[in-house]
């Protein structure tokens, strides 16, 4: 699997959604160009972008919980993840979740390589 550093190049970034799209303090799941399923979450205004599978079972996180300190919770079994670092905080997770690179211009929410 292909990871990239944290400086993409500009090229590296592609258009998931419109930021009108993710409201926020919610959650909506896109697909890259190459089908990898990507979950938004809207914080208090940043966008953050990580896998929609959760690590402990293959489940869409876009179904669980964004919750105000920027993490994720699994509504299959509870998981949480950092969504800053994609860290496992909470049992059953013990797998970090990949987390990508966001920018947002003129309206687009682009999303460009994992974060190392």
């Amino acid at each position: 699997m292909k990871r990239t550093s944290a400086t993409s190049r500009e090229e590296d970034f592609e258009p998931v959604a419109r930021l009108a799209d993710v409201p926020a303090g919610q959650l909506v799941g896109v697909a890259k160009s190459d089908g990898e399923r990507i979950c938004l979450a809207n914080v208090d205004g940043e966008i953050m972008a990580v896998s929609d599978i959760c690590t402990h079972q293959d489940f869409s996180l876009c179904q669980g919980t964004l919750l105000p300190d920027a993490t994720i919770e699994c509504a299959w079994h509870g998981a949480r993840f950092s969504l800053r670092s994609g860290k496992p905080l909470r049992f059953p997770a013990e797998t970090s979740l990949p987390v990508f690179q966001v920018r947002v211009v003129n309206g687009a929410i682009l999303v460009g390589g994992r974060k190392l």
